[in-house]
């Protein structure tokens, strides 16, 4: 197999030198996702109306859950492997790596669209017809998704950071996007289905094709010869962590939208949707800045260099919360204005809006704790975090939701998304030694 020439330099054409300078160009794109997303969501919310933009949040908060399953927990442990193996040039792993992890995504991705597939068709009559038939028609996206999602994760690994939030997140939004915008007057909520299909599949297909390509991955071959049992061993153990830690991650973040669904109609769940993934937008600075900082982590940890690390977590946690301020700010105290963007019928969830942001705030002072954990072997505690949060936001949905609606549902989602966030942070602080507060030492 012919050498690849590769570096992290030069994989993809793009040279960035420091932390702030990547950020800033991840936040550029995360930012330009976020406003699409957001528009999207209006345009849906002022278009099909609370019923069918709730049994579009509905289809898309299933099939994300979904994605999550078929990507077996390895986009960070692809990420870390990618990121450690580029140091020393290993891109002979690199490539065998890369090729295990999407072939063994893509069969279970499949077989997980099945299964959802046939628990529709169980499940018929038993689910407000408007969010069963979205759903269904969004089955075959599974895959797709999933793929971009893996992804991801190379791209990170490689220090490609324009193109690691891009793929998964800004190309489907603004495709998906442009094509509701001929789809929906024809065919109403059925058009933002196909819109949404037609964008994760022409990305997905086209991203895999050109970084396979320009890393010089010949797929059976890196398979079946070149990767180590050892190496396939650790990557199944260090994923299947990763995986319970994903699955419950999504239900912190979407089990409250997938049971109201199930106890409710369409309408609440527009309702609540479109506040909930509005508070959600504060989280777009963690989410740009943990794209930077988790190759950085990994390679730190493997050169046992805690101060440098220690440093780079601090001065990360510090733009996060500085950035999220502002919107922080605009969604606490003008949330009525900000939902009557959607229509008149979502203001009355101004309430879900304030109180998802409170969470979100407590997720920004804590800092990318997760990623620490994941980049630096940790990924039991991070699985048992997030699997007691998940455990409390399941019970707490179930007692909360049938009182107080959307509202008790967003008190249960916010809750245990900040027990999740200082859970974490004070295992990263037992751990590791690091403190990202020095004060709290």
């Amino acid at each position: 197999m012919k050498r690849i020439r590769v570096s992290k330099k030069q994989f993809l054409g793009i040279k960035i030198p420091n932390l702030i300078s990547q950020s800033f160009f991840a936040l550029v794109i995360k930012l330009l996702a976020v406003m699409v997303g957001f528009l999207t969501n209006v345009y849906l919310a002022r278009t099909l109306g609370a019923s069918g933009s709730g049994a579009y949040y509905f289809a898309l908060t299933v099939i994300t859950f979904c994605a999550t399953i078929g990507a077996l927990g390895c986009e960070n442990i692809i990420l870390k492997f990618v990121a450690i193996k580029v140091k020393v040039k290993g891109y002979s792993e690199i490539r065998s790596a890369v090729s295990f992890v999407f072939y063994r995504s893509a069969v279970f991705s499949l077989a997980v669209a099945l299964i959802v597939m046939l628990a529709l068709i169980a499940f018929k009559g038993k689910v407000d017809p408007a969010l069963h038939l979205m759903l269904f028609k969004t089955l075959y996206i599974i895959p797709f998704f999933t793929l971009c999602i893996l992804l991801g994760g190379v791209l990170r690994g490689f220090g490609e950071v324009v193109f690691a939030v891009a793929v998964p997140n800004a190309f489907p939004q603004i495709l998906a996007l442009l094509l509701m915008l001929g789809f929906v007057p024809v065919f109403n909520a059925t058009g933002a289905a196909y819109a949404l299909s037609i964008s994760y599949v022409l990305v997905a297909s086209i991203s895999v094709y050109f970084v396979f390509k320009k890393i010089n991955i010949r797929f059976f071959d890196a398979i079946k010869k070149n990767l180590q049992s050892a190496e396939k061993s650790k990557i199944k153990s260090a994923g299947f962590q990763l995986l319970i830690f994903n699955l419950v991650l999504q239900v912190n973040q979407w089990f409250s939208i997938v049971f109201l669904g199930f106890i409710s109609t369409s309408e609440v769940v527009g309702t609540y949707s479109a506040a909930a993934k509005t508070a959600g937008l504060i989280s777009v600075f963690l989410v740009a800045i943990n794209t930077v900082v988790a190759p950085k982590v990994a390679q730190l940890f493997s050169e046992n260099k805690k101060e440098k690390m220690e440093i780079l977590l601090r001065r990360a946690t510090l733009l996060v919360l500085f950035a999220s301020l502002l919107p922080l700010s605009i969604t606490i105290f003008f949330p009525e204005w900000i939902m009557s963007l959607f229509g008149d019928e979502f203001i009355e969830a101004y309430r879900i809006l304030q109180i998802m942001a409170v969470g979100q705030l407590v997720n920004a002072l804590t800092g990318p704790v997760g990623t620490v954990l994941a980049m630096t072997g940790n990924e039991k505690s991070l699985r048992n975090s997030a699997f007691v949060s998940a455990m409390s936001c399941v019970l707490m949905n179930i007692i909360l939701v049938p009182i107080w609606g959307g509202v008790g549902a967003a008190v249960a989602t916010a809750t245990c998304i900040s027990m999740m966030s200082v859970y974490a942070w004070l295992v990263v602080k037992i751990k590791t030694g690091i403190s990202i507060y020095p004060s709290l030492r």
